[in-house]
């Protein structure tokens, strides 16, 4: 249980991390630099827009949907080493590897096919 509430701490950190806004513009007014420098940081309107947060969204769900897929390839390596041999743990710890692989290649297949349809259109 515990790799399960590890990995539970490092997708919240990594979803907190990349979908955090960029940049505050509510104090434009208040600004002096922003009167001679609109361009400035800090300036401006600088509210995400669909056309750049569905990326970084996307980013972040196939990074979080790799790392378990990786994670679960690790977690069943550690469980047959500690098998001790048990050919029925071993069998079931390779299908999880196995199945992992599967899904590792699915994400990354996906991540390909939807960043070309993000880059096309």
């Amino acid at each position: 249980m515990k790799i399960w509430r590890f990995l539970g701490v490092i997708i919240v950190a990594t979803g907190m991390v990349l979908l955090m806004p960029m940049g505050v513009g509510a104090a434009d007014d208040l600004n002096p630099i922003c009167k001679d420098l609109p361009e400035a940081a800090g300036c401006g309107d600088t509210g995400a827009k669909l056309e750049e947060s569905f990326p970084r969204v996307v980013d972040a769900l196939f990074g979080i949907a790799g790392v378990l897929a990786v994670g679960m390839i690790v977690y069943a390596g550690v469980k047959i080493a500690m098998s001790q041999g048990d050919a029925t743990r071993v069998a079931q710890e390779r299908k999880t590897i196995t199945y992992s692989v599967i899904g590792l290649i699915i994400v990354i297949a996906s991540y390909g096919i939807v960043r070309l349809i993000v880059e096309v259109f």
